[in-house]
C-alpha cells in the first residue's frame, strides 16, 4: 500500500513539471515545417570601396586620391591612344616631304596631353603625401575628387570628338561635296570615325592638315588649362 502511494505521488510531481514547462514551437515559415533562422542580410560591414567613395579619415582620403590619380591616368591614356589611331589614318597619302612637319605638329599635341596628365598626377601625389587635415578638409577634398573624375572624362570625350570634327570639316572644305543643310535635316547621331573611312584627306593639301593640327593644339591648350584650374589643389 505504501509503494502505491509513492508511485502516485511521483506521477503527480512529473505531471506538475510538464505542465509548467513551456513548449518550444518551431516557426511555421512555409518551408514544410523546417526551421530556418530569421536573419537579415545587409552585406559586409567592412566595405573598403564604400569608404573610399565616402571617406571619413585621412587614410581613406589618401586611398581616394590614389584611385582618382589612376582614373586620370586611364582616361588620358585612352585619349592619346585614340588620337594616335586617327593620326595614323590622317597621314596616309601625305607626301613624304611633309611627314616630318606633320609628325612634329602631332607630337606637340601628344606632349601637351602628357603634360596635363603629369601636372594632375604630381599635384595629387603631393596632396596625398602632405594631407593632414580635419573632417572639414576631408569633405572639401572628397568633393573635389569626385568632380575631377567627371571633368576629366568629359575633357577626353570632348577632345576626341573635336579632333574628329575639325578633320571632317577640312575634308568637306576641299572635297566640294559638302551637302547643304536644310531645316529638316536630322542632326548627326555621332562623331565621324576616320578609321571607318568616312574622312578622306588625300585631296587635302598637307599644309592645311598641319595647320588644322596646330589649331587643335591651340584649343587643347585653352581647354586643358581650364581643366587644371578646376581640378588642381592649390598649394
Amino acid at each position: 500500500m505504501g509503494i502505491v502511494c509513492m508511485l502516485v505521488l511521483c506521477l503527480a510531481c512529473i505531471e506538475h513539471v510538464v505542465s509548467v514547462t513551456p513548449v518550444r514551437r518551431l516557426p511555421q515559415n512555409g518551408y514544410n515545417g523546417e526551421y530556418k533562422p530569421q536573419t537579415e542580410s545587409s552585406g559586409w560591414k567592412t566595405c573598403t570601396s564604400c569608404k573610399i567613395n565616402n571617406p571619413e579619415s585621412i587614410s581613406q582620403v589618401k586611398l581616394e586620391i590614389s584611385d582618382v590619380r589612376d582614373n586620370v591616368d586611364f582616361h588620358f591614356g585612352n585619349f592619346i591612344k585614340e588620337l594616335k589611331t586617327h593620326f595614323s589614318h590622317i597621314k596616309e597619302g601625305v607626301d613624304n616631304s611633309y611627314l616630318p612637319r606633320l609628325q612634329k605638329a602631332f607630337d606637340s599635341v601628344i606632349y601637351k596631353i602628357e603634360n596635363f596628365k603629369a601636372q594632375i598626377k604630381v599635384n595629387y601625389t603631393d596632396t596625398c603625401d602632405k594631407f593632414q587635415g580635419d573632417i572639414s578638409d576631408i569633405k572639401r577634398i572628397d568633393k573635389r575628387l569626385k568632380n575631377t573624375k567627371t571633368l576629366v572624362s568629359e575633357f577626353v570625350s570632348n577632345g576626341t570628338q573635336s579632333f574628329l570634327k575639325i578633320f571632317k570639316q577640312l575634308q568637306n572644305e576641299f572635297s566640294g561635296s559638302s551637302p547643304r543643310k536644310t531645316e529638316n535635316d536630322e542632326p548627326s547621331k555621332g562623331p565621324t570615325n576616320i578609321k571607318d573611312g568616312n574622312i578622306e584627306l588625300k585631296d587635302v593639301p598637307p599644309e592645311a592638315i598641319i595647320r588644322t593640327i596646330e589649331s587643335f593644339l591651340t584649343d587643347l591648350t585653352v581647354e586643358g588649362n581650364k581643366l587644371l584650374d578646376k581640378v588642381l589643389f592649390k598649394t
